[in-house]
């Protein structure tokens, strides 16, 4: 893929690509740690805790921008035509690269722990359900580790860019943003142990918006990133057809890919 003028894209959201979808629910019906007025596409009873937080990210996606439609729709697919999802450590385009370095996967506090000597650990779970439904056989990358909830990426030394249905004011204190968590080769997961430095805290929203158009939330974190470059964000002017895109970030909450 030329990258010349390759305008980036991250994934910011969870929704349940390549994998069957079985009817709506009823809001009665759901059990979220918070709003339970958006529904999901997909089996939502006895969810609780991390999983009906993801829950919720994906009826925020799909209510605010597509609806309940059938799964077979494939306008309505997050990836159609190949599946060309890679692993960073596949990449070697120094132009993407940069981009890598720059995203983040977006967790609960509650799935970290401080050891007290520079180190986290991270409690990742292996993908082998999504909704309370088993993954299809042949599934790509089936049993990677997940842990969080959405996908950002850093625009300035301590300010991190999500989306507006993912962190807003109420989450500041229960959300941490970590650098890094990607396959190390094709039979080694994410570090589970990983440096300070890889993990951030939320201090404050700069702005975060979620209705009409807008869906995003700008984030200040707890201090400067360290060993890490901002990416610059278009402030006007439009993608054009036929321009080359690139999509990275933690679709599913997997370790990182890279798609064009």
């Amino acid at each position: 893929m030329s990258t010349a003028r390759a305008v980036v894209l991250f994934f910011v959201m969870v929704a349940g690509v390549l994998l069957p979808v079985q009817g709506g629910v009823e809001a009665a019906d759901l059990v979220f740690d918070k709003d339970p007025g958006a529904f999901y596409t997909g089996q939502t009873q006895g969810l609780s805790g991390l999983d009906s937080i993801r829950a919720l990210v994906d009826a925020a996606y799909y209510q605010r921008w597509q609806g309940y439609v059938p799964s077979d729709d494939a306008s309505t697919r997050v990836i159609y035509g190949d599946d060309d999802r890679r692993e960073p450590y596949d990449i070697t385009d120094p132009q993407l690269l940069k981009l890598v370095q720059a995203a983040v996967v977006v967790v609960s506090t509650s799935e970290i722990s401080d050891n007290g000597n520079g180190t986290f650990n991270l409690s990742t779970s292996a993908w082998t359900t999504q909704g309370g439904l088993p993954l299809c056989a042949g599934e790509p990358f089936a049993g990677q580790a997940q842990i969080g909830f959405c996908s950002g990426f850093l625009v300035g030394e301590d300010i991190i860019v999500t989306a507006g249905h993912c962190v807003d004011a109420s989450d500041c204190g229960s959300v941490a943003f970590i650098f890094g968590f990607q396959q190390i080769d094709a039979v080694t997961g994410p570090q589970t142990t990983i440096s300070a430095d890889n993990v951030y805290f939320c201090d404050g929203i700069i702005n975060q918006q979620l209705a009409g158009d807008n869906d995003h939330s700008v984030v200040r974190l707890d201090r400067a990133v360290v060993g890490r470059t901002p990416i610059p964000v278009r402030r006007s002017g439009l993608v054009d057809n036929g321009d080359s895109l690139v999509v990275v970030g933690h679709g599913i909450v997997l370790p990182m890919k890279v798609a064009g």
